[in-house]
C-alpha cells in the first residue's frame, strides 16, 4: 500500500507503520500503535495489532500491555472485555485509546543518543590481535597452574615462559 513504511528497530524486529501514522516514524512503537488506534477508532487487540503492524502475537501482546501499564504517562486508555457470541462465549480483552501525547522531540533525542552510546560500547570489541594475545596469556596461566609447585607465587611464572 502507498504510504506504508517498513522499518526495523534497534533489536532487529521489523514492523510496518501504516499510512495513517507514517508521520510518527520517530516515535516509539507503542506511541505509534496507540495513535493509530485512536485515529482509526479501533479497539486494540493482539490480533489487530499483529495484523496491522506485522508483528508476532507475543510482541503485539507486549505492546498492548506496555500501553496500558507503563505507557500511562503519555496514553490514556480504558480496558474493555468483549464477548464473542459463539457456543463457547469467548472473551477477549481490548484497549480503547482515549488520548495520546507524543513524546517531545528533546526527550526522543536524549533517548536515541543514550541508545547510540550503548550500541557503540557493544560494538567496541577486542580486535583479533588483542583477543589472541589475551587467549595466549590465559593459556600460559592455565599451564602454569597445572605444573606449579604448592605455594609457588604467580611472580615465578616467568621461568615457565
Amino acid at each position: 500500500m502507498a504510504g506504508e513504511i517498513f522499518t526495523s528497530i534497534h533489536n532487529n524486529y521489523r514492523h510496518r507503520i501504516p499510512a495513517g501514522v507514517s508521520d510518527l516514524v520517530e516515535q516509539p512503537l507503542y506511541i505509534i500503535v496507540a495513535t493509530w488506534a485512536m485515529r482509526t477508532n479501533t479497539l486494540l487487540t493482539t490480533e489487530e495489532v499483529s495484523r496491522e503492524f506485522l508483528l508476532t502475537q507475543q510482541r503485539a501482546t507486549d505492546i498492548i500491555h506496555y500501553i496500558h501499564n507503563e505507557g500511562s504517562k503519555h496514553i490514556t486508555s480504558e480496558r474493555i472485555t468483549l464477548i464473542k457470541n459463539t457456543p463457547k462465549r469467548t472473551r477477549y480483552r481490548a484497549l480503547k485509546i482515549i488520548n495520546v501525547t507524543p513524546l517531545p522531540k528533546q526527550l526522543l533525542k536524549n533517548i536515541r543518543s543514550t541508545f547510540t552510546s550503548v550500541e557503540r560500547q557493544k560494538s567496541e570489541r577486542l580486535s583479533k590481535e588483542d583477543f589472541i594475545k589475551n587467549r595466549d596469556k590465559l593459556d600460559t596461566i592455565r599451564k602454569w597452574m597445572c605444573i606449579r609447585k604448592v605455594g609457588e607465587k604467580y611472580s615465578d611464572i616467568s621461568e615457565y615462559l
